[in-house]
């Protein structure tokens, strides 16, 4: 099976939830808001899940540049590759508590053109 049937096929039925992850960085107990986490690390962890339910990682997960807040029901607009294909992913936080969350991870039904 190619990956865009994998993760455009298999994807579109499925959302995912990943194990309640730490945080690593940047969580200060001084804190005036709610807590950030890099980008590369929200994609980490929404890759983690991918491979857990597909059985394999994209080429590519990015989640772009700026910090990700950390707060219930906040998403964050990422792009999946899989060999030449490119899908729109959103990921979810939640079930955030002091330094661990959620993630869920939904996958565009649709390459992009």
């Amino acid at each position: 099976m190619d990956h865009r049937r994998r993760f455009g096929e298999t994807m579109r039925t499925r959302s995912l939830v990943l194990a309640t992850v730490a945080l690593a960085f940047g969580l200060g107990a001084c804190s005036s808001g709610p807590p950030e986490e890099d980008p590369d690390q929200i994609a980490e962890v929404a890759v983690g899940a991918l491979e857990e339910e597909v059985g394999q990682r994209p080429d590519d997960f990015d989640c772009g540049d700026d910090p990700v807040v950390i707060e219930e029901g906040n998403t964050v607009d990422c792009l999946l590759t899989a060999g030449s294909d490119t899908l729109d992913a959103t990921v979810t936080i939640s079930d955030v508590d002091g330094r661990d969350y959620r993630v869920n991870v939904e996958v565009a039904q649709t390459v992009n053109p």
